[in-house]
């Protein structure tokens, strides 16, 4: 994983050219900074005096460091002031339960707790299904709300949101009401899934209150075996682990390339063409959202699709697209050419903020590349962006909610401490939860199709 953020992007862009061996770019001294390679006399000046040129970067990134905690503590005012005014309402009249998640986790990592017991007390209030003779409802989270609307579906990515948010904030405040709460609203996701003959297992997107019944097509990013795990792990029940290994093969088959998945499963597509093993994209297309979501999903089980898909993002930012398409034919993954200009949003960016964060916290000290792609990363991708949607109105933006609470945690993430090593957190993990085998490519880091 060492070879993933080369240094070549700091200063003039993407790179071009035949890719680099994983030895080489373990290497990242001078011979391979020369201005031959990035055609910078600057660059080349700077290796002259090495001394100097670390102490400028060092000023540049406290400056930008400081300009970005001020950013989110201005934001995070923001968000905690404007739910004090109530449910926060998108453009089409619903509030949204993925809102109010994201936004418990984000102060979570924060240490908000004034945030997070507002976010958790409208999800308890409005969202949150205790009341109900149907065992399959109870606990589940209700995706989305508005008054006078009878409730119509369960989502199972807001309720698994829910179980992640109240089991971090069971380890940041100890609080045995937030480790009851987690269990349970982890058991009503369970509930709706089943197992396949090949050991997968699998969530299904909603259940409908009225007919008391599942969806038939299931989204791959509403699989969330890292969740499983991390209460799994903490809570020392193989059979969460056994579930968590389950769906993160089930997962992992979703895989095509450059840390892109498929985003949809059916097994009557089966029926349909010959050839298909279930998975399949609507039109074709691959969401760089649901691709990153997906790869931060499978990372404590194989950190190969997070990986490649920050590497595939560094190489082309700023010319990022938030679709993509993906040829079978050629294996190709190109960007869409519906405009000239088809950029990717602020909850991208911050996943992938999220995603090279914690490379660097696994890689450790000795391996600077992350940190200089991290740092160059945040100033050009999240500082503009925050900037630039500083003025606009929370009531009048339909994302400000989803996008803000992301941002937050991810730079919280990368300012914060870094967190300790993933391979050695399974190791742990493992050993504790009854040393159970996993098979196939999910074992130590894994394989991919």
């Amino acid at each position: 994983m060492a070879a993933l953020l080369p240094v070549a992007i700091l200063l003039e862009g993407s790179t071009s050219g035949a890719p680099e061996t994983e030895a080489h770019l373990r290497q990242p001294g001078p011979e391979r900074l020369g201005s031959e390679r990035l055609g910078s006399k600057r660059l080349e000046a700077e290796w002259s005096d090495p001394e100097q040129s670390q102490n400028k970067q060092l000023e540049n990134k406290q400056l930008k460091d400081l300009q970005l905690k001020d950013l989110a503590s201005s934001y995070e005012r923001r968000l905690t002031d404007s739910l004090k005014e109530g449910l926060p309402f998108r453009d089409d009249g619903f509030a949204y339960a993925v809102d109010l998640g994201n936004t418990m986790r984000a102060a979570v990592a924060l240490g908000n707790r004034r945030l997070f017991d507002r976010a958790w007390g409208m999800i308890r209030e409005q969202f949150l299904q205790v009341d109900t003779d149907d065992p399959r409802a109870k606990h589940t989270v209700l995706w989305r709300y508005k008054p006078g609307v009878s409730p119509d579906a369960s989502g199972s990515k807001e309720t698994g949101l829910l179980a992640d948010a109240l089991w971090e904030a069971h380890k940041r405040w100890e609080s045995p009401e937030h480790h009851e709460m987690a269990t349970q609203v982890l058991g009503a996701y369970l509930e709706h899934g089943y197992w396949e003959t090949d050991r997968r297992f699998i969530v299904k997107n909603y259940y409908n209150y009225g007919t008391q019944t599942l969806s038939e097509s299931t989204w791959v990013l509403n699989q969330m075996p890292h969740t499983i795990r991390k209460i799994a792990c903490g809570t020392g029940d193989p059979s969460l682990l056994r579930h968590a290994r389950g769906m993160a093969r089930f997962t992992e088959a979703a895989y095509l390339k450059d840390g892109f998945s498929q985003e949809m499963y059916d097994r009557g597509i089966q029926t349909v063409f010959e050839d298909s093993d279930g998975y399949y994209s609507p039109n074709g297309r691959l969401k760089l959202q649901s691709s990153l979501e997906i790869a931060r999903a499978l990372f404590p089980f194989n950190g190969a699709p997070a990986r490649e898909i920050v590497g595939f993002l560094r190489e082309r930012y700023p010319d990022v697209y938030s679709h993509y398409y993906y040829n079978p034919r050629s294996e190709k993954i190109s960007p869409l050419g519906e405009a000239p200009r088809q950029t990717y949003a602020l909850s991208e960016r911050a996943l992938t903020l999220l995603l090279a964060t914690r490379f660097r916290d696994s890689l450790g000290e000795q391996f600077l590349l992350e940190e200089h792609f991290l740092r160059d990363f945040a100033a050009r991708e999240i500082i503009p962006k925050l900037k630039k949607r500083k003025g606009e109105a929370s009531s009048t933006s339909g994302t400000f909610y989803f996008d803000i609470p992301l941002v937050l945690e991810a730079i919280q993430r990368y300012l914060g401490p870094r967190e300790a090593s993933g391979s050695a957190g399974r190791e742990n993990c493992e050993q504790s939860s009854g040393r159970l085998q996993s098979s196939g490519g999910l074992q130590g880091g894994g394989s991919l199709k």
